[in-house]
């Protein structure tokens, strides 16, 4: 069954999802995939039984290896994507680096490993922030972060940030998901649950704006339907590949734009 979408009615059943980081949110998406939920299935039988495998099925929806149980919610397993699928990941190596410093204790649960690389989680709910630590380890030397110069440096410098403040014994939510983003994902599952389920789109909008407000209007014409029929659409976007955007951040986010914070130091010097 994998998933029960008999309660998508609830919306308190999705209220965990204002505790999930992006890794989480992403994998919610995921697990509702009914491509996914086949290649698990494939997993579990005696056709993949050899890791080879079961570690290219689950590179191939981005995940670590061995793949997930899509029965299992952000809630319940520690979720690990692949570094470069979750540019969030912070990346640390044992290695000499010259007046480091007093370097900061690191304690990572939920240890994982995945061919030579350790991995670990720091942080709780919203502040989780995975980790890999990289081979070979010096055990004699401090851990490092390692920044690979790629399109991925602004979701990396996000990820060091949070890390060095949840050290710091500071909140660091993953702010790659905004309250809204997160608030209109969690209706976008929530409808697609419904549709899973045999509901229409005015059994949905019933349930996620209330009877009153649809019998307000004329159903045909409603804004509401066209607003259903929207979540409906994103989410199976979402569902079906566009949950790898949860695990970047937004490039339309002048914050994360290198030229834009240039040209706004230049203006404040004139």
């Amino acid at each position: 069954m994998y998933i029960d979408t008999t309660q998508w009615r609830s919306g308190r059943r999705y209220d965990f999802f204002d505790t999930l980081p992006a890794n989480g949110l992403a994998w919610e998406c995921l697990r509702r995939n009914e491509d996914y939920q086949k290649d698990f299935a494939e997993v579990q039988s005696d056709v993949c039984k050899d890791e080879p495998a079961r570690h290219d099925i689950a590179n191939r929806w981005g995940l670590l290896s061995p793949p997930i149980d899509p029965e299992c919610t952000a809630v319940d397993v520690p979720i690990y994507w692949a570094p470069d699928v979750d540019a969030g990941t912070v990346m640390l190596a044992k290695i000499a680096v010259p007046d480091a410093g007093v370097p900061l204790a690191i304690a990572p649960r939920d240890l994982r490993q995945d061919t030579s690389v350790l991995y670990g989680t720091v942080g709780d709910g919203q502040n989780a922030i995975p980790l890999a630590v990289l081979p070979p380890a010096d055990d004699t030397q401090p851990l490092s972060v390692v920044i690979p110069l790629t399109e991925d440096v602004p979701d990396r410098l996000v990820g060091i940030t949070r890390l060095w403040l949840i050290l710091k014994g500071l909140p660091a939510p993953d702010r790659r998901i905004t309250p809204d983003r997160r608030r209109r994902l969690q209706l976008m599952l929530r409808a697609c649950d419904g549709r899973k389920a045999g509901a229409t789109h005015r059994e949905i909008a019933e349930a996620i704006y209330g009877k009153a407000r649809i019998d307000d209007e004329l159903w045909k014409t409603s804004s509401l339907r066209f607003s259903t029929a929207r979540l409906v659409t994103e989410g199976m976007r979402m569902i079906h590949g566009g949950y790898r955007d949860l695990l970047r951040v937004d490039r339309s986010d002048k914050r994360y734009r290198p030229h834009a914070v240039t040209k706004s130091r230049r203006r404040g010097e004139r």
